[in-house]
């Protein structure tokens, strides 16, 4: 059976490429690194079902695809569990406006992180390809259970 030790022995650190999409594409979207930087990389540790993310991407070109804005390609899913969901926040970003009452969030039973926002309304909006530049530069931190 499943202990608190056995899933507290289950322990890895990796690395997942975050992957910008808007409206689910990612047409035309280019990343570039600057000195001492990546364009494009996230590392994660996993202890149990925990799993603790960073990622950086540093755009040259936000493309051609419109919608509202993801990334995707984290690590392992969200576990499948009432009111689980994952989250995370804005470390640093550059060339990309943070919007008031931000809200990062990864839905239970996915591996997508949704870029979000609290209206003045009380309702969730969600940050489209417009909010982005060219030359965006975020970094993300966040943690969910897998």
């Amino acid at each position: 059976g499943s202990s608190w030790a056995s899933n507290l022995d289950a322990y890895e650190e990796g690395t997942w490429t975050p992957i910008v999409q808007f409206g689910g594409g990612s047409s035309g979207i280019t990343y570039n690194g600057s000195a001492g930087s990546v364009a494009q990389g996230g590392h994660y540790t996993r202890i149990g079902r925990v799993i603790t993310f960073a990622m950086r991407i540093i755009m040259t070109s936000k493309g051609s695809s419109t919608g509202d804005a993801t990334i995707a390609g984290l690590p392992y899913t969200v576990a499948n569990l009432s009111g689980n969901y994952g989250s995370a926040m804005y470390s640093f970003a550059n060339n990309f406006v943070i919007p008031p009452s931000a809200d990062i969030t990864i839905d239970n039973n996915s591996s997508i992180i949704r870029l979000r926002y609290t209206q003045t309304n009380g309702n969730y909006g969600n940050i489209g390809n417009s909010d982005f530049n060219n030359n965006t530069d975020i970094i993300l931190t966040g943690t969910y259970m897998a």
